[in-house]
C-alpha cells in the first residue's frame, strides 16, 4: 500500500498536533493550580512551625520571669528569702545560657 501525501494528510496530522499540544495544556492548566496549593501548603508548614517554636520559647521566657518576680516579690514582702532569691538567680543564668 502506498501512502501518498496530499494537503488533507498534512492539514489532519498538522490539527492533530494542534489537539495534542492542546490537550496537554489544558492538563496542565488543571494541575498546576495543585501544585501550586501543594507548595504554598508546605511553605505555610514551615512558617508554622517557626511561630510554633517562638511562641514556646517566649512561653518559657515569660514562666522564668514570673517566677523571678515571685522571688522578688516574696523578699520584699517578708525582708527574707535571699536563698529563693540566689536560686532564683542561678536557674534564670542557667536558662539564658542554655536558650542562646
Amino acid at each position: 500500500m502506498i501512502l501518498t501525501i496530499t494537503w488533507e494528510l498534512i492539514l489532519a496530522i498538522a490539527g492533530g498536533i494542534v489537539v495534542l499540544i492542546n490537550a496537554i495544556k489544558a492538563i496542565g492548566n488543571f494541575i498546576s493550580p495543585v501544585t501550586d496549593i501543594k507548595k504554598k501548603l508546605s511553605k505555610h508548614d514551615e512558617l508554622l512551625g517557626n511561630d510554633n517554636k517562638r511562641l514556646t520559647s517566649i512561653e518559657q521566657t515569660n514562666k522564668m520571669i514570673c517566677k523571678s518576680l515571685v522571688a522578688l516579690l516574696d523578699h520584699e514582702i517578708t525582708g527574707n528569702g535571699i536563698e529563693k532569691l540566689k536560686t532564683t538567680k542561678t536557674e534564670m543564668q542557667n536558662y539564658l545560657i542554655e536558650k542562646n
